[in-house]
C-alpha cells in the first residue's frame, strides 16, 4: 500500500478558526502532500499559505494526527499543527478552494464534514484554550 503524508494547520485567532470548504464540497482545515526535502512544519505553513494567504507561526509542540486510508490503496497520515496568523489577507486558492472563512469556534463543530477532524479540533481547542488563557 502507498504511503502518503500531509500537513496542515488548525489556525485561530482571538475566537475564530480558519476553516477552508473544498471544491469538492467538504469542510476542514488547509492542508497538502509534503514536498521533498519539506519538514512537515514547512510543509503545513506552505500549505496554508497557499490555499488561504494566510502566514502563520505554528506551535510546534501542538500536533494532531488523522490517519486513514482512501479505496484501499493509499495509506494516509494527516499532521495538523497549531498554528496563529501573522497575515490576515484571505485569498483562497480558486484551484482547490470553493470558500475560505475564520468561523467562530464555538459553531466550527457544525462546518467540519469528518468525525476524525472534530475530534482532533477538540483536541486543538484544549490546547487553544490554555494558550490563550493568559491574553
Amino acid at each position: 500500500m502507498k504511503k502518503e503524508i500531509s500537513c496542515g494547520t488548525i489556525t485561530f485567532y482571538k475566537d475564530k478558526i480558519l476553516l477552508i470548504k473544498q471544491n469538492k464540497g467538504y469542510v476542514g482545515f488547509p492542508k497538502g502532500h509534503m514536498e521533498e526535502g519539506e519538514t512537515e512544519e514547512e510543509t503545513a505553513v506552505r500549505e496554508t499559505k497557499e490555499e488561504t494567504n494566510i502566514d502563520v507561526r505554528v506551535h510546534k509542540d501542538k500536533k494532531y494526527y488523522i490517519n486513514y486510508v482512501i479505496n484501499g490503496k493509499i495509506n494516509k497520515d494527516v499532521i495538523f499543527f497549531l498554528a496563529e496568523p501573522i497575515s490576515f489577507e484571505i485569498k483562497k486558492q480558486d484551484s482547490e478552494v470553493e470558500k475560505t472563512m475564520w468561523v467562530d469556534k464555538s459553531l466550527v463543530f457544525e462546518y467540519l464534514s469528518y468525525d476524525d477532524t472534530k475530534e482532533i479540533f477538540l483536541e486543538a481547542l484544549y490546547d487553544i484554550e490554555h494558550l490563550t488563557k493568559g491574553n
